[in-house]
């Protein structure tokens, strides 16, 4: 499994440009605290089997709207990031680094720079993957992205789209997100959002459960939320030479 640039995002829009992201089947061979939380969460709020749907719906809305609280005092941000991917078995396969800078609505420049190269460049309408190692440009429609891709719901100002997702928050300020679409082919299971402790929100670790059991751990640090972004950022050039694929 490459980085997070190459798989969360690019298998999620190349494998399943539909309206629904994820698998929301919540049953994995996982045994990460994270992944098997919600389960013991909501066994904790829903200890009789005929109020069991109803607590555990009562307590999805309040994550939720705990969740797009938190997200909504985020206009912009920027910051480094460290990525770690680990096997079925635990075990780290491969690490990396970047930068990224995200704005709504929509926008983002999400740069990986070891151990190798690549870009994604979303200008509002339009989400761009460049890869300079195979010179190949592709081009999505952010429209499609932004639904199949749950790490975009932090660049979406709108509350409709979040109708499609169950979110519980199986540790403190720690969200889990799924789609409610069983039939989804999309690579990724699960997203979580980890938010800091001090200053609320914050976002510390984005984590992305993988539908083979992988797991992919993107750390923030050296995060800027008061300085607004260049917007040249979110406009990506294909360089000259470079083939595009156009699959909007």
């Amino acid at each position: 499994m490459v980085l997070f640039s190459r798989t969360c995002l690019a298998l999620a829009l190349t494998s399943s440009i539909s309206l629904s992201a994820f698998s929301a089947d919540n049953n994995t061979n996982n045994t990460d605290i994270l992944d098997t939380a919600p389960s013991s969460f909501e066994a904790s709020v829903a200890p009789q089997a005929n109020t069991n749907h109803l607590v555990t719906s009562e307590a999805s809305e309040r994550a939720k709207t705990t969740l797009i609280a938190k997200l909504a005092t985020i206009e912009f941000f920027s910051g480094d990031f460290t990525q770690q991917v680990f096997d079925t078995d635990h075990k780290l396969i491969q690490q990396g680094a970047g930068t990224m800078v995200v704005k709504k609505p929509n926008k983002v420049h999400w740069q990986t720079v070891t151990p190798e190269e690549s870009l994604i460049v979303s200008d509002g309408e339009t989400l761009w993957l460049y890869d300079p190692f195979i010179e190949q440009a592709s081009a999505f429609s952010l429209e499609n992205a932004v639904v199949n891709t749950p790490i975009l719901l932090l660049t979406n100002e709108s509350k409709d789209v979040w109708l499609d997702y169950h979110i519980s928050e199986p540790v403190k300020n720690t969200f889990k997100v799924v789609a409610k679409n069983t039939q989804s082919q999309s690579q990724i299971e699960s997203l979580f959002i980890e938010f800091s402790d001090v200053n609320l929100s914050d976002i510390n670790t984005i984590t992305i459960n993988d539908i083979t059991g992988q797991r992919s751990e993107i750390s923030l640090k050296n995060t800027n939320y008061t300085t607004q972004p260049k917007a040249e950022l979110f406009n990506f050039v294909v360089p000259e030479g470079v083939f595009i694929d156009d699959q909007r």
